[in-house]
């Protein structure tokens, strides 16, 4: 192995270890966030946690709310306007009415139209297939791509469709299932089940990188089973594939990175 790829991996290992415990910004309780409707460390709610986390995640998605801060932001601006309704409402035209005052103070992504549908979807699929309680109606499932495939499926842009990396998706059984700085609420499932979204961002920096992922020249896995499993790779390796390489493969991917 040449001296130089040593060097990137030395590199690499460092700038990993710097953000490993870092806390999603969808979840972190730093003074400077817009302050949660939620304790997200309280296992007494744990409930209520899972269900405002997955309307976060069914919208962090660039095309519909543009920076990933404005999931957060747009939840919380949701829970002012509706208050606990926010877990209940399933009429688009309510969140269409509550998401005005938010559009006029923020730039959102292109396909933000969208929004309402998908937040009325998600409260549906809660209150129809979980029953009202995700902590509950998770322990039915022995590994995460079953919940994950009941989610997509089930709920509006969540990724449906067979070529989706479901990245959205993945995200949020992230924060279900590993142990700090994510939430562990479904404790009985294993973090070595997870899957790794590979979309073709990601792809094409962890090539430039060495890493053996996937080619640039394949552009996307033909469904979310050919992601890669976080059982084949230590906790460290988990979290460079996941989130680290996940964070920075847009603004790297912009470059002819070889």
């Amino acid at each position: 192995m040449p001296a130089s790829d040593d060097l990137m991996k030395l590199k690499l290992r460092e700038f990993v270890q710097q953000l490993s415990d870092i806390v999603d910004v969808q979840f972190s309780q730093e003074p400077s966030l817009t302050k949660l409707p939620i304790d997200p460390r309280d296992k007494s709610m744990s409930s209520r946690t899972a269900h405002h986390m997955l309307l976060v995640a069914s919208v962090d998605q660039r095309s519909l709310v543009g920076v990933a801060e404005n999931a957060r932001r747009l939840l919380c601006h949701c829970h002012q306007q509706l208050g606990d309704k926010l877990y209940t409402v399933e009429e688009e035209r309510t969140f269409a009415e509550a998401i005005v005052p938010f559009r006029s103070q923020r730039p959102l992504g292109q396909s933000s139209a969208v929004i309402p549908r998908i937040l009325a979807s998600t409260n549906r699929f809660v209150s129809s297939e979980a029953k009202g309680n995700l902590v509950q109606w998770g322990t039915q499932f022995e590994l995460p791509s079953q919940i994950a495939e009941a989610i997509s499926t089930g709920i509006y842009w969540m990724g449906a469709t067979p070529n989706s990396t479901r990245r959205k998706m993945w995200m949020y059984m992230r924060w279900m299932v590993r142990p700090y700085p994510d939430l562990r609420i479904w404790e009985e499932l294993s973090p070595k089940d997870l899957f790794v979204p590979v979309d073709y961002n990601v792809a094409k920096v962890a090539s430039s990188f060495r890493l053996p992922i996937l080619s640039t020249r394949q552009k996307r896995p033909k469904s979310h089973n050919r992601c890669f499993r976080g059982r084949s790779y230590d906790t460290e390796s988990m979290r460079l594939r996941d989130s680290v390489l996940a964070a920075v493969s847009v603004p790297l991917a912009r470059y002819a990175l070889r």
